[in-house]
């Protein structure tokens, strides 16, 4: 995949960070990131309670084609301590290519702030031009924040097992993106990064 310039975005509350495709560069921030994941956001990525990422789980993690494997991170560069805030990724699934599992992780001080809407726009436009034409997403029921956002983008849920499983449509047309409140202002953070070099 060619070399893709940092993307620059501000936050509603001011804050400036980059977004740009992990590389295997980005592992020492991976870890750095998950340091500062709080047991119950690992438990809610994961499904189980994970204390540390080994050498392979890292190589995996950093390790990608951007095609089928693809990952962006979100860096924060005026904070040394906490530099690394983000993983975005989606995985295409073998046996159904055009579907891929997407999943976002955003460390406990970064929460709330924007920083996952943002990956996953980029994900979303990602999957755009890989010719994914579903994401789908595997949550848990306490995590109903989430699914009620996917479901209000015109994701279908079903429930088996104790997981919620969401399959979302990626739609080449945003105009087809539901009326919703989460639906406009999906499509305007769409539109915003659309433009931009990726």
């Amino acid at each position: 995949m060619p070399s893709t310039p940092d993307i620059s975005i501000t936050l509603d509350d001011g804050t400036t960070i980059l977004l740009r495709p992990i590389t295997a560069a980005d592992r020492a921030y991976i870890k750095q990131g998950w340091a500062h994941l709080s047991e119950q956001s690992r438990y809610l990525r994961f499904f189980a309670p994970i204390r540390d990422l080994s050498d392979k789980q890292l190589d995996y993690l950093t390790d990608l084609d951007q095609r089928d494997h693809v990952a962006w991170g979100a860096l924060h560069p005026g904070d040394d301590e906490l530099a690394g805030i983000g993983v975005g990724r989606f995985i295409r699934i073998p046996d159904e290519p055009d579907t891929a599992e997407i999943a976002i992780t955003v460390i406990d001080p970064y929460q709330r702030r924007g920083v996952g809407s943002v990956l996953f726009v980029l994900l979303y436009l990602r999957a755009m031009e890989e010719n994914v034409t579903t994401l789908r997403a595997f949550l848990l029921p306490k995590n109903q924040p989430l699914t009620q956002r996917l479901q209000a983008l015109g994701g279908k849920v079903e429930h088996e097992n104790g997981t919620s499983t969401v399959n979302l449509p990626v739609y080449r047309d945003v105009d087809a993106l539901p009326k919703t409140p989460q639906g406009k202002a999906f499509r305007d953070l769409l539109s915003q990064l659309r433009d931009m070099p990726r």
